[in-house]
């Protein structure tokens, strides 16, 4: 057996939380070839951990670990890395974390999770956070707009998503309850609250994609990119590959029907209908719009990030982070951060070559 991170005769472990879920899955697998580090796919269903171990032909370990219940001691033992792939509201397993050394990766997209970590202080690791695609990429691409200008005054972000792809359960209920929901933003140096999909702007995505109709929604990189990325204002709109469901969806909140939403009944069955119904492509886009000054000049920076099945990408993102805290060269030793306070841009476009395309323009206003 290698020798782990500690040094022992005993590889230390990794355990991926929802590891045989569907992004879990893929981040287990890939972390999996590593033969440094035993990699465990854990989760409240044995059965399904121990199937999934069975189809990886044993390179991935099974594990029984429910965090709504009293943590396994086993979770923890002799462990280097965790990575969350479930929502845990009560950061029951991060702050378990912060107080015994373990680095931790919460691919979350739920900002109120998100701000809860923030406020964590671990002793003797680290705490990674934005991840995925949208925060994550788009978090990124800000950044690398951002950091080449003298003063960012805006960040408009967009997140085309793709009806055609089969997306996992959480990510399709997290989706489905921000639809009825209103959000505050920062406008003008004033709070402002907003609806989702309201407050329509055109995107050009570039290439086939061309320009879609995109609408406010809540995702965690608007409010994220304002503190890591220095920008002044900062919105995220959503849009999805078939027009016409975007533009139903915005007409529907026009009308206030989205807002029964909020009802359980209802939206169990919203669930259920976009769990179920397949329309459309698995192609995904994102687009960050940085517009600030640069030599006496104002400019717009335009990053686009395209491709297809949007759940591996996130779990490639992760994969990513995972391997960038394993092999700590030049990182802090502890703390909270999001991704794009310790990995560029090129660095994760490279990890990642093989599933995306990215393409940038920079214009003189």
């Amino acid at each position: 057996m290698n020798i782990g991170k500690d040094g022992s005769g005993f590889s230390k472990k990794i355990v991926v939380l929802g590891g045989y879920g569907q992004v879990g899955k893929v981040i287990s697998c890939e972390l999996g070839q590593n033969e440094t580090y035993q990699v465990y796919a854990a989760g409240r269903n044995m059965q399904k951990a121990e199937q999934f171990s069975v189809w990886t032909d044993g390179k991935v370990f099974p594990m029984e670990a429910d965090i709504s219940k009293i943590l396994p001691e086993a979770l923890f033992e002799n462990t280097a890395l965790i990575l969350m792939c479930m929502d845990d509201p009560e950061l029951r397993v991060a702050t378990a974390c912060a107080k015994r050394g373990i680095d931790y990766i919460d691919i979350t997209a739920n900002y109120t999770i998100m701000q809860q970590l923030e406020l964590l202080i671990p002793e003797r690791s680290r705490m990674l956070m934005s991840v995925g695609l949208a925060p994550g990429i788009t978090n990124l691409l800000v950044k690398n707009g951002a950091e080449q200008m003298e003063a960012a005054e805006e960040a408009q972000i967009s997140v085309m998503l793709g009806l055609g792809e089969k997306h996992g359960k959480a990510a399709i209920e997290w989706t489905v309850d921000q639809m009825s929901q209103s959000f505050s933003i920062d406008k003008r140096e004033q709070a402002e609250v907003v609806r989702s999909f309201t407050d329509g702007r055109k995107t050009n995505f570039f290439g086939d994609i061309g320009v879609k109709t995109g609408y406010r929604f809540d995702f965690a990189d608007q409010h994220i990119v304002k503190k890591t990325a220095n920008v002044k204002q900062a919105a995220t709109r959503l849009t999805f590959d078939s027009a016409i469901t975007t533009a139903l969806l915005a007409f529907l909140q026009r009308i206030h029907v989205l807002s029964v939403l909020k009802l359980p009944a209802v939206r169990n069955i919203a669930v259920q209908l976009f769990d179920k119904l397949k329309f459309g492509t698995d192609i995904y886009a994102v687009k960050a719009e940085v517009i600030g000054k640069r030599k006496e000049q104002m400019v717009k920076y335009e990053g686009v990030v395209t491709g297809y099945k949007e759940f591996k990408v996130t779990a490639m993102v992760a994969v990513y982070a995972a391997r960038l805290l394993l092999e700590g060269v030049g990182l802090p030793k502890q703390g909270v951060y999001h991704l794009e306070q310790l990995a560029k841009k090129d660095a994760v476009m490279q990890a990642i070559k093989e599933l995306v395309q990215y393409e940038e323009k920079w214009t003189v206003m």
